[in-house]
């Protein structure tokens, strides 16, 4: 499969990105536009939203500093 996948973007003129990158992306921007762990979870396949908040911790704390810092913004 990533033979295919590697093949299919260098043929799009994208760079190499792994399927674990792709699910990695997808659960990052599934997050950042406000779609519950849940779902993600869901989509991903996980058996509980925990495992996704755990394995994506990094992407959730960046996007939560980001929710923090816009919220600073508008508060002044």
């Amino acid at each position: 499969m990533s033979k295919l996948l590697y093949r299919d973007e260098a043929a799009a003129g994208l760079p190499r990105v792994s399927p674990h990158g792709l699910r990695h992306s997808c659960a990052t921007l599934l997050y950042s536009m406000g779609v519950p762990l849940e779902t993600i979870a869901d989509v991903l396949g996980h058996s509980t939203p925990r495992i996704t908040a755990e394995l994506y911790r990094h992407s959730v704390d960046a996007l939560s500093v980001a929710a923090a810092e816009r919220m600073q913004e508008a508060l002044g």
